[in-house]
C-alpha cells in the first residue's frame, strides 16, 4: 500500500463520499422510481462513507494479515460511526435521514445488523483493494491533486455551512 499522506487520504474521504452517495442515491432510489440526493448535505457526497471508509483504512491497515479481525473492525466502526451519526442528526434536527426500525435486532432504528454487515463488507473492499490501490495511485505528490483536494474542501465546506442551516430532507430522503 502506498503512503497515507494528507492529500491523499482526504481524496480517499472524498472518492468514498462520492461512491456512497452514488450507491444511496440508486438504491434507495429504486423504491421511488428515481435517483435520489441521498444525505443531509446538499452536494454529490454523503461523509458518513467518507469518514467510514478512512477510520476502517487507518485503524485497520495494519491487521491486513488478519481477515476476521479487519472484518470485525469494519462492522464495528461502521456501527459506531453510523449510529453516532444519527443520533446527532435527530438531537439537532428532530427527522432521521435513515430508519431500521423495521429490521429485526435493531438499535433504536438507527443501526441493523443486516446493514451494518453490509458495510462490512464494503470495508473489506475498501481496506483490501480501493484504498491500497487508491494510494498507490497518488504516490506521486502531485499539485493536481492539491488542487483538487482544496477546490473539494471549500466545495464542501460551503456545502455543510449551507446544510447546516438548511439541511436537504423530503420524499426518500428523511423519515
Amino acid at each position: 500500500m502506498g503512503a497515507a499522506t494528507p492529500d491523499s487520504l482526504l481524496m480517499i474521504f472524498f472518492l468514498f463520499s462520492f461512491v456512497g452517495w452514488i450507491w444511496e442515491g440508486i438504491f434507495v432510489g429504486i423504491r421511488y422510481g428515481m435517483f435520489l440526493n441521498r444525505g443531509f448535505l446538499h452536494g454529490p457526497w454523503l461523509p458518513i462513507y467518507g469518514t467510514g471508509g478512512l477510520l476502517m483504512v487507518y485503524f485497520l491497515k495494519d491487521l491486513r494479515h488478519k481477515p476476521v479481525v479487519v472484518y470485525t473492525g469494519c462492522v464495528l466502526l461502521c456501527a459506531i460511526v453510523e449510529y453516532i451519526t444519527g443520533l446527532l442528526l435527530e438531537t439537532f434536527y428532530h427527522m432521521r435521514w435513515w430508519d431500521y426500525s423495521n429490521f429485526p435486532l435493531n438499535l433504536q432504528g438507527r443501526i441493523c445488523p443486516q446493514d451494518t454487515m453490509f458495510f462490512g463488507v464494503f470495508g473489506m473492499f475498501a481496506v483490501y483493494y480501493a484504498a491500497p490501490y487508491c494510494l498507490q495511485k497518488m504516490s506521486d505528490r502531485s499539485r493536481l491533486r492539491w488542487s483538487v483536494g482544496i477546490l473539494l474542501t471549500i466545495l464542501f465546506s460551503i456545502d455543510v455551512m449551507i446544510s447546516l442551516i438548511s439541511p436537504n430532507t423530503g420524499l426518500g430522503i428523511t423519515y
